[in-house]
């Protein structure tokens, strides 16, 4: 009987790993199979594809293999699939013209995010990123950033986007910048008792500014 139940529990296992995975934008599937994306050494330059097998699918063993992701002039519209990268600790975005949205949840070994002229891009919602660190936004259409459960979150970079209210609170943030955000007019930042660098510049719209937290803070 317990022969029967590990050969039950492999079997499982090999089925999970072995499992395709559905990406709804074929832009970004092939990406993902054809282009070189994978930072397979930390150097910051990615030098493979993620579609280790060569057999046109991204399976969950491929996807527990990839710790950085890079992205770059790319037609991807959609990053839905993205949250089956569990292992998953970098992504960068630059360049991606028709790219709207991004959803991580419980992406649980992400540290870093960082999104470089994305133009289309509006809307950016993560939650329950348990040692997510640096969140870079540079040139793009966001107007609705949501920040749930990122109890490591350490840096925030927002440069040029159409944001017109941020709300920030009880994060660890130690570094906080806003700059050229010309449609921002509501800053909101309460209870940020770690924050050492807080940078506000250039955004022309600004009418009200709350902050509660560390005083004597770098500028």
């Amino acid at each position: 009987m317990r022969g029967l139940l590990v050969l039950i529990l492999l079997a499982f296992s090999f089925v999970v790993y072995g499992q395709i995975i559905n990406f709804p934008d074929p832009t970004f599937k092939w990406a993902l199979v054809n282009t070189k994306c994978v930072d397979t050494d930390g150097d910051g330059t990615s030098d493979s594809d993620a579609d280790i097998n060569d057999d046109g699918e991204i399976d969950m063993s491929e996807a527990a293999d990839v710790a950085s992701f890079i992205f770059e002039v790319n037609n991807i519209a959609s990053l839905d699939g993205m949250n089956n990268f569990l292992n998953l600790q970098n992504l960068k975005l630059h360049n991606l013209p028709f790219l709207k949205k991004l959803e991580f949840r419980h992406l649980k070994n992400l540290v870093h995010l960082t999104c470089n002229f994305t133009p289309s891009l509006k809307s950016i919602k993560l939650d329950s990123l348990p040692v997510f660190k640096n969140l870079h936004i540079y040139d793009s259409s966001l107007d609705t950033l949501l920040l749930g459960k990122l109890e490591s979150l350490d840096s925030l970079f927002i440069h040029e986007t159409k944001l017109k209210t941020i709300s920030v609170d009880s994060l660890v943030l130690t570094k906080l910048t806003f700059s050229d955000n010309f449609f921002l007019k509501n800053i909101q930042l309460n209870n940020l008792e770690r924050l050492e660098s807080l940078e506000i510049r250039r955004n022309r719209l600004l009418e009200e500014l709350n902050y509660s937290g560390k005083e004597n803070l770098k500028s």
